[in-house]
C-alpha cells in the first residue's frame, strides 16, 4: 500500500518467490475481500502494465477483529495443533493460544476444550518419525496393514505431508510399489524407518489437504457405473479415473470407492441417473437393497 507502482518482479524479489507465483497470488487476493462478496468489497489490484497498483485496499490499516464463532473456529485448531508430538511449550502457538482465549471469553474456553485427534503411542512415534523424514527429505519403509484385503505389505514411500481428517491422521506420500500418490493411515502403520535412500525430486502432494473428498487407498474398490446424460456431472463429483462416452450423452465410468457399503444408497440419492455395472456382486447387493427399501412402501 505504501509503495504502489512498483515493478512486478522487485515485488517478487522481495517475497522471495517467482513471478508466476506472485500473479497466481494476486489471482487469489483479486477474488478475496470482505464477507459480504460485492463489488466494492473486494480487492482491487492492477499489474497488466508490470507495475502493481492496489487501487481498492478495503481499509486493511484496520486491526482484525475476530467474530466469536471465528475465535472458537480458530481455538479448536490451535488445540489440534497444541497435541501434536514434538510442539514445544511456551512457543507461539501458546502465545495465540492465549490471547485469543482472552478475546473469546466463555464461548472461546469451550471451544479450547475440544480436543483434535488423539494419538496412541505408537502412533506419536510414527508421526514423529514421517514428520522428521519429511523436513529432512528422507525416503520411508513401511509394513502396512490393509484391512479390507487382510494384507500386510512393504514398500518404499517418499513422505510429501502429514494431515488429519475426520479424527484420523494420515500421511500422503508417493508410493514406489504402485508409482502413484497414495494416503496412509498412521494407525495401520506397522512398522517404518529411513531406508537410507533421499525422496525422489520433482514429486508433489495433490493440492489441497486433501485437495478431494476422496482421494486413493490401497484398500480402494473400482467401481463401473453407467451414468445417464443428466447424471454424467457425477463422474467428475467422484473423480472418476476412467470414462466412455455413450450414445444418449450418458457416460460410462470407473470410480474408486473407499467403502462399497454405502453404494446402494448412493444409487438410491441419484435415482435413475446411476446404475453399478461392475463387480456384480456389489450391483447384486444394491438391486437387493433397493428392492427391499420399495417392499416397505408397498411395492
Amino acid at each position: 500500500m505504501h509503495n504502489q507502482g512498483l515493478h512486478i518482479q522487485d515485488v517478487a524479489r522481495h517475497f522471495g518467490v517467482s513471478r508466476k507465483e506472485l500473479e497466481d497470488d494476486l489471482r487469489i487476493l483479486i477474488c478475496s475481500g470482505l464477507p459480504e462478496g460485492y463489488p466494492d468489497d473486494l480487492l482491487d489490484i492492477q499489474w497488466e502494465n508490470d507495475h502493481v497498483f492496489i487501487t481498492q485496499d478495503l481499509d486493511l490499516k484496520r486491526p482484525v477483529r475476530f467474530t466469536v464463532e471465528e475465535a472458537c473456529a480458530l481455538l479448536t485448531g490451535l488445540e489440534t495443533l497444541n497435541g501434536l508430538p514434538g510442539i514445544a511449550e511456551g512457543g507461539a502457538l501458546e502465545s495465540v493460544t492465549l490471547k485469543l482465549l482472552a478475546a473469546a471469553g466463555e464461548e472461546g474456553l469451550r471451544a479450547a476444550s475440544l480436543a483434535g485427534p488423539q494419538m496412541e503411542p505408537a502412533d506419536a512415534a510414527t508421526h514423529a518419525t514421517v514428520r522428521d523424514a519429511i523436513e529432512s527429505g528422507a525416503q520411508l519403509h513401511l509394513t502396512y496393514l490393509s484391512p479390507q484385503r487382510d494384507k500386510v505389505s512393504e514398500r518404499d514411500v517418499d513422505p510429501l505431508r502429514l494431515y488429519s481428517l475426520d479424527n484420523t491422521w494420515y500421511f500422503e506420500a508417493y508410493c514406489h510399489l504402485v508409482d502413484g500418490l497414495r494416503n496412509f493411515r498412521l494407525d495401520r502403520v506397522q512398522e517404518v524407518r529411513p531406508n537410507g535412500r533421499p525422496v525422489a525430486d520433482g514429486i508433489t502432494p495433490a493440492a489441497g489437504v486433501p485437495a478431494k473428498l476422496f482421494t486413493p487407498n490401497d484398500d480402494d474398490t473400482t467401481v463401473t457405473v453407467q451414468l445417464t446424460r443428466q447424471g454424467r456431472g457425477l463422474a467428475d463429483d467422484y473423480y472418476a479415473e476412467r470414462t466412455a462416452e455413450l450414445p444418449d450423452g450418458g457416460l460410462v465410468a470407473e470410480i474408486r470407492f473407499g467403502s462399497t457399503a454405502w453404494l446402494p444408497m448412493f444409487v438410491a440419492q441419484h435415482g435413475g441417473t446411476v446404475r453399478i455395472l461392475a463387480p456384480e456382486d456389489l450391483a447384486a447387493a444394491a438391486r437387493e437393497w433397493l428392492a427391499a427399501s420399495l417392499a416397505r412402501y408397498g411395492g
